[in-house]
């Protein structure tokens, strides 16, 4: 189980069903129902394929569904970027990783290059560094894995985190001790 955050025209999930010989479902969400009209029409012939039109924020699927979340190059749209960080981790199943591709302001360079992106790009709301990646993933209670950066575009680096299997054992452990509290008081 595969989705791409803000999956804009499709081109990710078409190659990920090319590379995967149809097999697994792939799913696509973008806030644009533009986008999610030409990703429709450029994937008619993958059956596992589907889109919705949603917000990164707020995922409509429920939780522990993907082995993979991904968002290639465009996070710095997102107004709020640890909603959405927290809604991957909350979609991920246990030892499902997150991935995202952006440009990413790591230098004094590129954060004055962050500056004029507004006014090239309406959308855009903020470039981030390594370390506030590493700081969502964190706050989301993902595990930071590492960051890598393209050979071929420098300043866009892929920034990995995966679901811990523990998370989910301990949450179950809140709910039992918790159930066990209540069942004493009533």
């Amino acid at each position: 189980m595969f989705l791409d955050l803000a999956c804009g025209p499709g081109y990710a999930l078409r190659e990920a069903a090319n590379r995967t010989n149809g097999r697994g479902q792939l799913y696509g969400i973008d806030n644009s129902s533009k986008m999610i009209e030409v990703a429709q029409a450029s994937s008619n012939g993958c059956p596992n394929v589907h889109f919705c039109k949603s917000q990164a924020e707020e995922l409509p699927f429920d939780g522990n569904f993907f082995d993979v979340v991904m968002c290639s190059n465009a996070f710095h749209h997102f107004s709020n970027p640890e909603k959405a960080v927290r809604e991957a981790q909350r979609v991920l199943k246990p030892r499902g990783r997150l991935y995202i591709s952006d440009i990413t302001a790591n230098n004094v360079f590129m954060r004055i290059f962050d500056t004029f992106m507004h006014s090239l790009e309406p959308a855009h709301v903020k470039l981030y560094s390594r370390q506030e990646f590493r700081a969502f993933f964190e706050r989301a209670e993902l595990r930071y894995v590492s960051s890598v950066r393209s050979d071929v575009i420098p300043p866009i680096e892929v920034h990995i985190a995966e679901k811990s299997a523990a998370c989910l054992h301990l949450k179950r452990r809140l709910i039992i001790k918790f159930s066990n509290i209540l069942t004493r008081f009533f």
